[in-house]
């Protein structure tokens, strides 16, 4: 069952951010990118589409807490405290839609946190001696958060149908 096997995937994968940061964070985030398309052409198995929803909202949260644990660690202080406000604010956020089901509450705590996080470990690869600033904060801001908060805005402000939101995910994600 392809199930087993994505849920597996996703429970295992973070794992790898604990040795590669970066590589294990794009796995995480392809495992979560995939799973939809993937459950939508092989079958759902024991799940539907409305039953998985909350499934992978905890797996989204369990996968970003590995990141998050990883970011804790960072000697850059801005980037630290940056990355530790966007995660609480998701997982504010996800909690508050956990618990009323208004999905509207999702635009509002936009997953920021993993652009973030990619962004700022792709430059790092790339830059190690880049040190965040105000004036870089904000412009990796506008580049990752203002993509995300449309994206949150049609799925969740909105509330477009599962359908578009695979068609959507699978295309702008």
């Amino acid at each position: 069952m392809i199930i087993l096997i994505i849920l597996a995937l996703r429970l295992i994968i973070p794992f790898t951010i604990f040795r590669w940061p970066l590589l294990g964070g794009l796995l995480a985030f392809a495992a979560d990118f995939y799973d939809f398309p993937l459950l939508n052409s092989f079958g759902w198995g024991f799940l539907t589409p409305e039953t998985y929803q909350p499934v992978d909202k905890m797996l989204d949260i369990y996968y970003l807490s590995f990141e998050f644990l990883v970011a804790l660690r960072w000697r850059d202080l801005l980037a630290r405290k940056s990355a530790i406000a966007f995660f609480s604010w998701r997982l504010i956020g996800v909690i508050a839609f956990e618990l009323t089901q208004m999905r509207k509450l999702l635009f509002f705590a936009p997953n920021i946190f993993e652009y973030f996080y990619l962004a700022l470990l792709t430059i790092k690869k790339f830059r190690p001696a880049f040190r965040l600033t105000r004036k870089t904060l904000a412009i990796m801001l506008l580049v990752v958060g203002v993509p995300k908060l449309v994206h949150e805005y049609i799925l969740h402000y909105l509330e477009y149908p599962l359908g578009f939101r695979v068609i959507w995910d699978f295309v702008f994600r």
